[in-house]
């Protein structure tokens, strides 16, 4: 059973804390570094702090009977058409970008 309760309460407790200390010791443009910290504390200590309740979950799988690579195809075949919709996105553009003569009609990455 899933147990949306105690996530979402750690997780807001800990976002709390994190504006919290955000507005506390972020005064000025140049305490970007302090930010920066406690954003990515927020995050790991956030991330980590579910990582508590994960055993009671989880079963010991043995790895000899997983067949692993008979997942492989499809996922590649799901994979394929989301390839295909980048390279078109990103050729479009490429080749817009070419054919016009003023570039400032079109923006190329």
């Amino acid at each position: 059973m899933e147990e949306f309760k105690k996530t979402v309460v750690r997780n807001t407790v800990i976002k709390l804390i994190s504006i919290i200390c955000t507005f506390s010791f972020v005064k000025q443009a140049s305490d970007l570094s302090i930010y920066f910290t406690i954003y990515v504390l927020s995050i790991i200590i956030g991330n980590g702090s579910l990582w508590t309740y994960i055993p009671k979950f989880i079963e010991k799988i043995n790895l000899k009977e997983l067949n692993i690579f008979r997942h492989f195809r499809p996922t590649i075949m799901l994979f394929i058409p989301q390839i295909a919709m980048q390279v078109y996105t990103l050729l479009d553009r490429t080749m817009v970008g070419m054919i016009i003569i003023d570039k400032s009609e079109v923006r190329i990455l």
